[in-house]
């Protein structure tokens, strides 16, 4: 075959054909389609697709893509969505030679007719099945500004590996070509999904995070619509709240916990800034409404002075003690047998912020105390706070 790269089809045809002394016969010529009728019958309906290229494929390219989350979004006009994962595979692939982006468009199996696309970072190493072996997958985090019109939309990845061509990737994965694409919900209502209002108090206990509930929070019990087939607010019911974290206002957000409840308490919290924002999750987990923006919040500036309770308590090989200081502080630690006799003590002048103390349970000789009660007293400034332990041996 001597052609042009692209798409022809192809099909069969047969016709009678009468040779006799009397002359020659031939009939009219019947054409076959794939739904084996001729076209006399039903008329000609389908044909076979042959694509040809002259060009060798692009064996570069990456080996498999995919979206994985989130499979649904409801959001309003020109509003930011949060984090949408997608994962590649390529056999010993270097991360900086992978491009990879985030995009959307308003026919769902074409993603090539897309024309709005984001970059999208790099997040981890995966490991999974791929095949019949396990190979390690790149994971990558991004998002993207929703469109000024309301509609239905359609979303995925793509990646492409050293300027190799793209390879697109659905929620099913790019086996089995592009026919999966998340739901992008652009609505009025949207904003009648979505938290609002996050807030946040730097305590002892770590960063206190409330925000107010949306609208649609009200709606319970069990979804009636699969997510492809969202069409008004009624059809969305609450599951719960994500609230996702970040050591950089545009760096990468990872969950880092899950509440039914408009409030949520971020322990681990410590440095200088941290950001956050919430998500709503509809419908079983498969439709996500993210908070409008992203709340930075000053750890090294608590709203009071607070001292946490010990934790664990009681003990057996460790406790801690978590304090808040809104300003610079001395700051001496103590702990006292039930006798009132000395064990320990320690003094430091400590700038404004979060504190975790952390105590193997060891006097200052470095031996381990017996079980029994013991008393911690934490001074700071010219306040005093005393906390009971029990240690069990």
């Amino acid at each position: 075959m001597d052609a042009d790269s692209g798409e022809y089809h192809y099909t069969v045809r047969a016709r009678f054909v009468v040779r006799s002394k009397a002359g020659d016969y031939e009939g009219p010529w019947i054409y076959g389609d794939l739904n084996g009728e001729p076209d006399t019958a039903t008329g000609y309906e389908g044909f076979g697709l042959i694509r040809v290229l002259t060009e060798h494929p692009d064996t570069n390219a990456p080996e498999w893509a995919r979206l994985v989350y989130p499979r649904s979004m409801v959001l309003p006009t020109n509003t930011m969505t949060r984090v949408v994962i997608g994962r590649v595979y390529k056999a010993d692939a270097d991360t900086g030679s992978i491009v990879a982006q985030v995009g959307y468009g308003s026919v769902a199996n074409d993603p090539e007719s897309w024309t709005e696309w984001s970059d999208a970072a790099y997040y981890r190493e995966v490991r999974m099945r791929y095949g019949d072996t396990t190979v390690t997958a790149y994971e990558y985090r991004g998002s993207f500004m929703t469109p000024s019109s309301s509609g239905v939309y359609y979303y995925g990845y793509r990646f492409n590996y050293d300027g190799s061509a793209w390879l697109y990737g659905d929620l099913d994965g790019s086996d089995n070509g592009f026919n999966r694409p998340g739901y992008l919900y652009v609505y009025s209502w949207g904003v009648l999904a979505m938290p609002r209002n996050v807030e946040a108090d730097v305590t002892a206990e770590g960063v206190v995070l409330r925000w107010t509930e949306p609208e649609l929070a009200m709606n319970r019990g069990e979804a009636k619509v699969a997510a492809d087939e969202i069409d008004s607010p009624d059809d969305l019911v609450f599951d719960h709240y994500e609230v996702y974290a970040s050591d950089a206002e545009d760096g990468v957000y990872e969950l880092i916990g899950e509440t039914e409840e408009p409030v949520f308490v971020d322990r681990d919290a410590s440095g200088g800034y941290r950001w956050y924002y919430v998500v709503a999750v509809y419908n079983g987990g498969n439709v996500e409404s993210p908070s409008d923006g992203v709340l930075g919040v000053d750890l090294s500036k608590p709203t009071k002075l607070e001292v946490a309770s010990l934790a664990p308590n009681p003990a057996k090989e460790w406790t801690s003690l978590r304090f808040a200081l809104p300003e610079e502080s001395d700051v001496i630690i103590q702990i006292y047998d039930i006798t009132g006799r000395l064990l320990w003590a320690e003094k430091k002048h400590m700038n404004a912020g979060i504190y975790t103390w952390n105590w193997d349970m060891k006097d200052r000789r470095g031996v381990k105390l017996g079980a029994g009660v013991y008393f911690i007293k934490l001074k700071i400034g010219d306040k005093v706070f005393t906390k009971r332990l029990v240690v069990m041996r």
